[in-house]
Formats: C-alpha cells, sequence, structure tokens
C-alpha cells in the first residue's frame, strides 16, 4: 500500500491551472490544480470527470451530439464544475480522499453533485483572484 501523505494544514493555494477536455484517460473533462502550502509543499491535484456525467446530470437528449453539447455545458456552466472540483481538492486536503487524482461520476454522484449545485454543501476555500482560491486547512 503506497504511503499515505498527511493532510495539510495552515493557508493553502489552490490554483487552477488548466481546463482539459480530452484527458489522457477515459474521462470527459478535467480539471488540473496546483495546491501550494507553507514551505515548498506543492502537488498538482486532477479531477475528473466521467463520461456519464453529461447525459445524466445535464439530460443531454439522445438524438443530441454529445461532443457539442458538452462544450455548451463546459461553457455555461464553468463555475459550477470548478465548485464542484474545490470542493474535491478541499477533501482532499483535509484527509478524507486518499489520491491526489479524483474521479466524479454521475452513477456514483448524482445526489453529492446537486447539494454542491443549490449550495447545500460549499467550497470554504475563498476566490482570491481569476482561478485561483485561498483554503485555511
Amino acid at each position: 500500500m503506497p504511503k499515505r501523505t498527511p493532510p495539510w494544514f495552515g493557508t493553502i493555494e489552490i490554483e487552477i491551472t488548466e481546463f482539459r477536455d480530452d484527458p489522457p484517460n477515459d474521462a470527459a473533462f478535467g480539471i488540473y490544480a496546483d495546491v501550494k502550502g507553507a514551505g515548498s509543499r506543492v502537488e498538482t491535484v486532477r479531477v475528473y470527470f466521467d463520461e456519464d456525467l453529461f447525459p445524466g446530470y445535464f439530460r443531454v437528449r439522445w438524438n443530441k451530439k454529445l461532443p457539442d453539447e458538452e462544450r455548451k455545458i463546459l461553457h455555461e456552466k464553468r463555475d459550477l464544475m470548478i465548485r464542484w472540483a474545490l470542493v474535491k481538492i478541499e477533501d482532499y486536503l483535509k484527509g478524507k480522499i486518499q489520491e491526489e487524482t479524483v474521479f466524479i461520476s454521475y452513477a456514483r454522484d448524482s445526489a453529492w453533485l446537486e447539494k454542491v449545485e443549490k449550495s447545500k454543501i460549499s467550497p470554504q476555500s475563498r476566490p482570491e483572484g481569476p482561478n485561483r482560491f485561498i483554503f485555511d486547512a
């Protein structure tokens, strides 16, 4: 079993560095973030959105072209996607998630996705510029 990195402490900077609409795996979309803690601790956390998310959560109809609809949703729902990613990144920083690569799927996470969208669960980090957030662990 790989060695577990201890949870992060103090003030942590989360910077969204990349939005990938064709990540190097089976996911439909990915958000990459550099996480910088006290001292020289830096990690890249990747949040991937599985293929089932777009047709399942956003109810993309069967007669629509999925790639076109995905691009439209990514443009219109960018802030929501960032909120989903931030909550997962914060869970990683708290030690609730073990790996720095997280997958979100409609089949497994639909109730959680809706809670974040309706702000029943919200990111605890505060915006500190475009694509930059501060999290106090």
